[in-house]
C-alpha cells in the first residue's frame, strides 16, 4: 500500500497535480523572515501624488527626489518607475543619477517560456533614454505569477533575444551594493556572478522569501512626500531604497503569499522581497520529488504498521500525531531554507488510515464470524467482543495452559426421583434448578461448560483469565448451597418436589482448547484438576461444598466455616487429596436471582 501510494505522488509531483494546494499550504509560513534593516521601501501613495499635483511626476520632480534620497544618505536606489520615452527635461534627472548608485526599471511586453529548464525570455523591451541607461544600471521589473495568480517567484534573469542575460531589477540592485561587476553565470541551479551565488530553480527562477515587514500595510514604508518635503528620516540614512507606486489608483499590483487577496500588493514590495531575501541568504528551494515521495511511503508504512499492531484505540490516533510531527517539521525545515510538500505526505496518511481502517474492519469482521462460529453459541456478544478485542481468538481455538478454577454442581437422588415423574414435570424441574444457579456463575464472572443431565459444569479464569478465580468460584459456591433452601420453596410453590445438591471445587492447571471435528466442536478443559473436581462433587452431601487443599491455598478470604476432612483418595488420583468442606446452614438462603442477563462472563 505504500508503495502504492509512493507511485501515485511520483505521478502526482511529476504532473503538477495539487500544485495550487501545495503552495497555498507553504504560503502560510511566509512572513517570518528576516529583515535587512537597510530595505526601504520610498512609496509613491496618494499623498504623494496630491502634493506634486500630478502622476506620473514630471522629470524634475523625479529629480528632486533622487537628489533628496542622496541628500538623506541613501547607498543605493532601485528605481521601479519607468522612464519612458526620452524628454527633454532628462538632463536634471540624469544628473542626480551621478550622485548615487541607482538601478532603473526595464519592462518586457510579454515574457517568453523557451523551455522546461531555461530562462523566461524577453520580447520588445520598454527603455528609457540612453543617456539614463549610461548614468545607471537597469533591471528586469517583469513578475510572472503562478496559475493561482499569486506571485512566489521571479525571473532572477531572462534572456534577450540576441542571447544575453538580463538582471531582475532585485538582482541588479544587489550586484550594485556589493560591487560585482562581472558577467553573468547562468547554470540549472543557480545564478553566479564574482563571489555572489543565487539558487533558483531550473528557469532561473528565484523563490522570493517573504517578509511581513516588507509588506503594503508596513508602517515602516517611506512616503515619497515627506522625502519631496525634506522631512528628517533617519531611516534612510544607509538605506538600500526601493522607489515605486503604492497608491492602489496607480495598479502595479498583485496577489502575494502575504497579500493574497486580487491585486494587493505593489510590484516594488516584490522586488524589495527579492531583494531582501538575497541580502539575507534566507534561500528556499522545494524538496525534491525522491524526498517527498520517501515521506509519502515511510509516512504510509508507520500508520499501516500502527493499524496492525496496535489496538484500534491506540492506533487510529497515530496519523494524527504524525501528522502534526510532520507539521511542525517542516516549519522548522521552512526556517532553514527548505520547503516540504505539504500535500502528498498528508493525503497519503489519510489514504493509509482509511484503507487499514477499511481492513481492520473486515478482518476484524472475519475474526468476529469466527467467534461466532466457535463461541457465540455458547457465550454472550459482550465475551466474544472482548476475545476479538484481546486478540485471544487463535489461542482459545489453538489451546493454551491456564491456571482455573473448576465447578461442578449435581443433584442428589433425582434420578430415582425423576423415575416417578411426568417427563413436563422433571423438565420444568430442571428449569427452576438451571436458571438461578446459571445466573450466579455469570454473576461471579464464572464459564458455564456444560449442563449433563442433572449437573452443572462451570469454570472460573477461562477464555478470560483473572487472578482470583478461586475465591470467585467459592463465592458462587457458597451463595448456590445457601439457595438450596429457597429453590425448594420455589419449587414447593409450583407443586414439584424439593431438589438437592452437592457442589464440589478444585483449581489448578488445565489445557483449554476448542476441540472436535466437523461434527461437533466445544471449548473443553483438559487435565487432572478438572477430574479430581467432579469427584470433590460426588464427595459432597446435599447443601456441601468440597473443596481442595489448592483452591483454598488460593482465597484470600478463607471463610470460617470450612472444615477440614484430611487427604482423601480419589479414584484415578495420583496421591491424595487434602479435602475441606463448608455446610450451608438454615436461614442464610438469599433472595432468588433475576433471570439470566449477558455479563462479561461465558456459557461453553
Amino acid at each position: 500500500m505504500s508503495v502504492f501510494l509512493g507511485t501515485v505522488a511520483g505521478a502526482g509531483l511529476a504532473s503538477g497535480a495539487f500544485f495550487g494546494f501545495q503552495a497555498s499550504s507553504s504560503d502560510r509560513l511566509m512572513g517570518s523572515n528576516a529583515t535587512d534593516p537597510r530595505v526601504v521601501v520610498v512609496g509613491i501613495d496618494d499623498a504623494s501624488v496630491r502634493a506634486v499635483g500630478q502622476w506620473p511626476f514630471p522629470r524634475p520632480v523625479q529629480a528632486d527626489l533622487l537628489r533628496k534620497l542622496t541628500t538623506a544618505g541613501v547607498r543605493l536606489i532601485g528605481y521601479d518607475v519607468l522612464l519612458d520615452p526620452p524628454k527633454p527635461e532628462d538632463p536634471p534627472l540624469i544628473e542626480a543619477m551621478k550622485n548615487v548608485p541607482v538601478v532603473v526599471a526595464i519592462e518586457s511586453d510579454r515574457l517568453l517560456l523557451a523551455g522546461p529548464r531555461q530562462p523566461y525570455g524577453v520580447n520588445q523591451l520598454v527603455l528609457p533614454a540612453p543617456a539614463v541607461l549610461d548614468a545607471a544600471d537597469a533591471g528586469l521589473v517583469n513578475v510572472f505569477p503562478d496559475v493561482d495568480g499569486v506571485v512566489r517567484t521571479i525571473p532572477l534573469v531572462a534572456r534577450t533575444p540576441d542571447g544575453d542575460h538580463l538582471p531582475s531589477l532585485s538582482l541588479a540592485m544587489v550586484l550594485a551594493l556589493e560591487g560585482i561587476d562581472t558577467p553573468l553565470n547562468v547554470g540549472p541551479r543557480g545564478v553566479a556572478a564574482g563571489d555572489r551565488f543565487v539558487p533558483t530553480d531550473a528557469q532561473s527562477r528565484l523563490t522570493v522569501n517573504y517578509s511581513s515587514k516588507l509588506g503594503d500595510t508596513s508602517s515602516e514604508v517611506v512616503s515619497a512626500a515627506d522625502v519631496l518635503a525634506g522631512r528628517p528620516l533617519p531611516q534612510l540614512k544607509g538605506a538600500v531604497a526601493l522607489v515605486g507606486v503604492v497608491a492602489p489608483t496607480l495598479g502595479d499590483r498583485h496577489a502575494a503569499p502575504i497579500e493574497r487577496s486580487s491585486n494587493a500588493l505593489p510590484g516594488v514590495f516584490i522586488h524589495a522581497n527579492a531583494v531582501n531575501t538575497m541580502l539575507t541568504r534566507t534561500y528556499l528551494s522545494d524538496d525534491s520529488s525522491t524526498a517527498t515521495i520517501a515521506w509519502v511511503v515511510g509516512l504510509a508504512l508507520a500508520v499501516g504498521i500502527a493499524l496492525v499492531f496496535l489496538p484500534l484505540s491506540a492506533a487510529v490516533p497515530v496519523p494524527f500525531v504524525l501528522a502534526i510531527a510532520y507539521f511542525l517539521l517542516a516549519e522548522l525545515r521552512f526556517s532553514s531554507g527548505r520547503v516540504m510538500n505539504q500535500v502528498y505526505p498528508y493525503l497519503a496518511m489519510l489514504a493509509a488510515l482509511v484503507v487499514g481502517l477499511v481492513l481492520k474492519y473486515l478482518t476484524e469482521g472475519r475474526h468476529r464470524r469466527r467467534v461466532n462460529a466457535l463461541f457465540a453459541q455458547y457465550v454472550p456478544p459482550a465475551v466474544a467482543a472482548r476475545l476479538v478485542e484481546e486478540d485471544r481468538i487463535d489461542v482459545s481455538m489453538e489451546g493454551e495452559r491456564l491456571d482455573i478454577t473448576v465447578l461442578f454442581c449435581d443433584l442428589r437422588g433425582f434420578t430415582a426421583q425423576s423415575a416417578k415423574m411426568e417427563p413436563s414435570e422433571v423438565r420444568e424441574m430442571l428449569d427452576r434448578y438451571y436458571l438461578p444457579l446459571s445466573q450466579m456463575i455469570l454473576d461471579h464472572r464464572g464459564t458455564i461448560m456444560q449442563y449433563v443431565g442433572d449437573e452443572i459444569y462451570a469454570l472460573f479464569g477461562a477464555p478470560l483469565p483473572f487472578e482470583d478465580h478461586a475465591q470467585a468460584a467459592v463465592d458462587c459456591a457458597i451463595e448456590m448451597a445457601r439457595f438450596r433452601g429457597e429453590l425448594a420453596g420455589i419449587l414447593a410453590a409450583e407443586g414439584l418436589p424439593p431438589v438437592y445438591y452437592g457442589i464440589g471445587v478444585n483449581s489448578g492447571s488445565a489445557v483449554l482448547a476448542h476441540v472436535g471435528n466437523q461434527f461437533r466442536r466445544q471449548y473443553s478443559a483438559i487435565g487432572d484438576t478438572v477430574n479430581i473436581g467432579a469427584r470433590l462433587c460426588s464427595q459432597a452431601r446435599e447443601d456441601q461444598v468440597c473443596l481442595s487443599e489448592e483452591t483454598r491455598r488460593r482465597m484470600t478470604e478463607v471463610p470460617v466455616e470450612l472444615e477440614d476432612l484430611g487427604p482423601i483418595e480419589f479414584k484415578n488420583a495420583t496421591r491424595p487429596i487434602q479435602v475441606w468442606r463448608y455446610t450451608a446452614g438454615p436461614g442464610r438462603t438469599p433472595s432468588p436471582p433475576e433471570p439470566p442477563k449477558e455479563t462479561a462472563a461465558q456459557i461453553v
